[in-house]
């Protein structure tokens, strides 16, 4: 390997370590950082990278983790929101 590939897979995974960490960390976006990463990778490497095929399946991946994400955002805030006002008609009773 060339010193220009070690750079290229070194930046790739540096990328796609700090997606991972993403991934359990709410203040990073995981799925869009190692998608980045991987289009990254197969814009440096050419046809020694992945396929475009596997560029789709991981983009496919991506946006359906990030409509879950937006799913499960307003599914807890409608039942934060109910909490809420459930604890707010107590304190009133009270």
């Amino acid at each position: 390997m060339t010193w220009e590939q070690i750079a290229g897979l070194v930046l790739a995974l540096l990328v796609m370590g700090v997606g991972v960490a993403g991934s359990v960390l709410p203040a990073l976006p995981g799925p869009p950082l190692i998608l980045v990463a991987a289009v990254g990778h197969w814009l440096w490497f050419g046809e020694q990278s992945v396929s475009g095929w596997v560029l789709g399946v991981l983009a496919g991946l991506t946006a359906g983790a990030l409509a879950l994400d937006y799913v499960a955002t307003l599914v807890v805030g409608t039942q934060a929101a109910k909490m809420a006002a459930g604890l707010g008609a107590q304190v009133t009773i009270l």
